[in-house]
């Protein structure tokens, strides 16, 4: 499958507390995926609690309530077979040094390149 074989009935949870930030990721987001938006750690847990259909898990590495970091654990102790759908964006750059603890997860440089993100759904 190619990234261009990406169909809208995929599901992106998208984690981001900063409002304009995640109002302008959701808009680019939703013209090839269904997109849940929620701005804090806490909000996603209660989701991923009860929803688990996500494609893929967009979350930024710092939150007001936490970070990329601390949603991917508490997967972890869950042993959620979203940890891996989960990819850490971040304002630092693809290389973010918060984010070696998990080499394994892909981290997005902000501003997002929508096409990498539409390969990470694809794959």
């Amino acid at each position: 499958m190619t990234a261009t074989d990406v169909t809208d009935k995929q599901r992106v949870l998208l984690v981001d507390d900063d409002a304009h930030v995640s109002k302008a990721l959701a808009r680019m987001l939703r013209r090839f995926c269904d997109v849940e938006s929620v701005q804090s750690i806490e909000e996603a847990q209660r989701l991923l609690t009860s929803d688990a259909s996500f494609s893929l898990v967009l979350c930024d590495l710092m939150l007001a309530d936490g970070s990329g970091l601390d949603l991917y654990r508490w997967l972890l102790s869950k042993g959620s077979s979203l940890t891996g759908k989960v990819v850490f964006m971040t304002g630092l750059g693809d290389d973010a040094p918060e984010a070696d603890e998990f080499p394994e997860v892909p981290c997005l440089g902000k501003p997002l390149d929508i096409e990498r993100v539409r390969a990470l759904l694809a794959r």
